[in-house]
């Protein structure tokens, strides 16, 4: 089944920031303190066999940290472009609650963690609606 015009839009503007995302989240996972994101000292001896230490990745994530200037603007023109994209604050597509929601808004969700990020009132509405639905809450009061 073809993607619509909306969702097409969606996921063009997905893959235009995606490294932008994994940079500016993932660094911010490491260091949140929430259980979801917690490593047992166990695991941990299991990271350092692969091709980075864990040292080589705590250095990667505290640069990239540093570097939220840099990303900033980028991130919040594309909120901005976002902002037109969405259907409503029920769906972000038309025709109902789908997995374009599933995947828009856990992305989105991931992006509350960043300190300086605005979000359009569009965009504010569809996290808020469905943090509500879905009982899951955003990260505002952890942001870094």
């Amino acid at each position: 089944m073809p993607l619509s015009p909306p969702a097409l839009s969606l996921a063009r503007l997905i893959i235009e920031i995606k490294i932008l995302l994994r940079c500016s989240v993932a660094s911010r996972l490491t260091i949140l303190a929430s259980p979801h994101f917690q490593i047992p000292p166990i695991e941990k001896d299991a990271w350092k066999k692969g091709e980075m230490s864990m040292e080589s990745k705590w250095e990667m994530y505290e640069a990239e940290l540093g570097k939220v200037g840099e990303h900033l603007p980028t991130l919040n023109e594309a909120l901005k472009e976002l902002e037109g994209m969405i259907h409503c604050p029920e769906c972000c597509t038309e025709g109902g609650f789908s997995y374009d929601d599933v995947d828009l808004w856990s992305r989105l969700r991931s992006l509350t963690l960043i300190k300086g990020a605005e979000f359009p009132p569009g965009v504010m509405a569809y996290l808020i609606n469905l943090e509500k639905k879905g009982d899951v809450p955003l990260y505002f009061g952890m942001q870094v």
